[in-house]
C-alpha cells in the first residue's frame, strides 16, 4: 500500500506511519534533512519494523570526498546518527557512486 502525506503535518504523518510496517524515504538531495521529520514521526508512532532512509549513493561513513560533496555526505551522516540514536530498525542502502554525479559537466 502506498500512502502520501505532507512532511510538515506531524500529526498526519504519525497517523499515516501508524498504518505502515516499513517506511522507505525517497527524498532527493535538497530535502535530505527533512528526514528528521520522518524520524520524529516514526519514534512517536512506535510501530515501524524497518526504515530505509533516502541514503542512495556512496557509503558516506567510509569515504572522505572533497568539498562540496563532503558537505552533502555530512548531512546524510547526521541522518544516520539520528536513526541509530532513535533505536529505529533500519537498512542503509548504498548503491555506490558514479563519478558523473560529482561533475557539473555533461558529456555528449
Amino acid at each position: 500500500m502506498k500512502m502520501q502525506g505532507e512532511l510538515d503535518e506531524h500529526e498526519k504523518l504519525v497517523s499515516l506511519i501508524r498504518e505502515m510496517e516499513v517506511v522507505i524515504s525517497a527524498l532527493a538531495y535538497p530535502r535530505v534533512l527533512d528526514q528528521f521529520k520522518i524520524i520524529d514521526a516514526i519514534k512517536v508512532a512506535g510501530n515501524i519494523k524497518r526504515f530505509l532512509p533516502s541514503d542512495f549513493g556512496c557509503e558516506e561513513d567510509s569515504v572522505r570526498p572533497l568539498p562540496p560533496f563532503d558537505n552533502f555526505l555530512e548531512k546524510k551522516r547526521r541522518i544516520r546518527r539520528a536513526i541509530e540514536a532513535a533505536g529505529i530498525p533500519y537498512t542503509f542502502v548504498s548503491a555506490n557512486c558514479f563519478g558523473a554525479y560529482l561533475s557539473t559537466e555533461v558529456n555528449k
